[in-house]
């Protein structure tokens, strides 16, 4: 693993300004939270490493652990390479940033990535920094999840859920009927992608880009990311 990533003053405010907010077939979307604060929900880009870290470090011990399913307390240059540069193929990231407030931070992120023994399966984690929870931030980050992921053929989601995670599950659960497994204190959700999703009839292609199976290997090692999985798990409130 590579020396842990730490911030140096205020790290969203160091993030360079960038004309380009869009990413590899996905457009930005504007959008409001329920307190009237506006929201820019966009395609994760190479240069959100400093807002990813900043976003990290306002995330309370509880999120942090509902999101790695391990008490993480700093993220690597590693993990914040692989989680801000997704190849938007077989595996897709969403941040909504506030673009009124200095440095333009990220409330929350969502991401997919294929799984790497059914490519029509993909593992899903939402996270929302905890001032912004009960917002609809993650309601509205596994929509647009959903809808990128059934554009490129991906079919049904899986989500790690601790079994105390009442907001998360409440979430998922409104998201359509989903099938759940409990292995020891954590759920798996097993979700649809419902008929009504967007990209949904549209065509996407089924199956992963070339070294996908090797790269989603070596990243997923446990020397490098939390768990065994590039994923893990969800934490986020409405």
């Amino acid at each position: 693993m590579s020396s842990p990533a730490r911030a140096h003053g205020s790290a969203a405010a160091q993030a360079p300004p960038q004309p380009r907010l869009d990413g590899p077939g996905e457009d930005a979307r504007p959008g409001t939270l329920r307190e009237e604060t506006r929201v820019l929900f966009r395609p994760i880009r190479p240069w959100d490493k400093a807002r990813l870290l900043d976003a990290f470090e306002r995330l309370s011990p509880t999120s942090r652990y509902r999101r790695f399913l391990a008490p993480v307390q700093v993220l690597s240059e590693e993990q914040l390479r692989y989680f801000s540069e997704p190849d938007f193929v077989d595996h897709v990231a969403w941040v909504a940033e506030l673009p009124e407030l200095p440095g333009r931070p990220l409330a929350g992120v969502g991401r997919w990535i294929r799984s790497r023994t059914d490519p029509q399966i993909a593992e899903i984690a939402l996270t929302v920094v905890d001032a912004y929870q009960h917002q609809g931030l993650g309601t509205r980050l596994l929509r647009l999840l959903a809808d990128s992921a059934a554009r490129r053929g991906v079919r049904t989601f899986e989500a790690w859920v601790l079994y105390d995670n009442q907001p998360m599950r409440a979430i998922l659960r409104a998201f359509g009927p989903a099938s759940v497994r409990l292995e020891g204190n954590v759920l798996l959700f097993h979700l649809p992608i419902p008929s009504t999703c967007p990209g949904a009839g549209r065509p996407g292609r089924v199956g992963p880009s070339p070294g996908h199976r090797r790269q989603w290997a070596a990243r997923s090692s446990p020397a490098s990311l939390q768990g065994g999985s590039p994923v893990v798990g969800m934490s986020a409130s409405g």
